[in-house]
């Protein structure tokens, strides 16, 4: 389904999650494919739409520091660069916390690319469900990802439950991936 109204597609967006649904949405980078980061199933899911490898990151969407400090490690250094560039083009690799690390049962690695944003919507849609998102570029592996909802193939589009369409994304590229811990730029 393909809808333009903001509050619907809002609320839309918050159930799908809830349910353990596939979606895909705009972010200020690219288009998305995501649901609920804590739902194993719907998680593989996603790596099954994409025909993406298991062992290849996804990335996690959170609406705010708040909730990066409730589920991840972070030092001084990783907060100071986080609150001065967050929201943003960015994915930051952090660890999580033991404690939490129990709810991503599908993570295969030891840090996790988190992300904020730069667009409202899907940290509210993160925020409203109350659950991180996992957040991949809404593509098949290999293809071109999305800048415009335009460009999301048949494939995809006719694979998840709900498409959330905005036109052209801001940046039109992919996130910056950094591990500020061991001061990189992977991408």
């Amino acid at each position: 389904d393909l809808h333009k109204d903001y509050d619907e597609a809002l609320s839309l967006a918050v159930e799908v999650v809830k349910q353990g649904k596939v979606f895909v949405f705009p972010t200020d980078t690219l288009y998305g494919i995501g649901c609920d980061a804590t739902n194993r199933e719907a998680v593989r899911r996603i790596y099954r739409i994409k025909k993406r490898d298991e062992q290849k990151p996804v990335s996690i969407l959170l609406s705010g520091m708040e909730d990066v400090e409730r589920i991840c490690e972070i030092s001084d250094e990783e907060r100071k660069w986080m609150l001065e560039h967050l929201p943003g083009p960015y994915t930051v690799l952090l660890k999580l916390k033991q404690e939490k690390a129990g709810m991503f049962s599908w993570l295969k690695r030891e840090k996790v690319g988190i992300r904020i944003p730069n667009y409202v919507f899907i940290r509210k849609v993160s925020e409203l469900s109350s659950t991180p998102i996992v957040a991949t570029s809404a593509n098949i592996s290999g293809a071109n990802p999305p800048k415009h909802h335009n460009e999301l193939s048949r494939e995809i589009v006719t694979s998840v439950d709900l498409v959330i369409c905005a036109g052209e994304t801001k940046y039109k590229r992919p996130s910056t991936v950094i591990d500020i811990g061991e001061n990189k730029i992977l991408r």
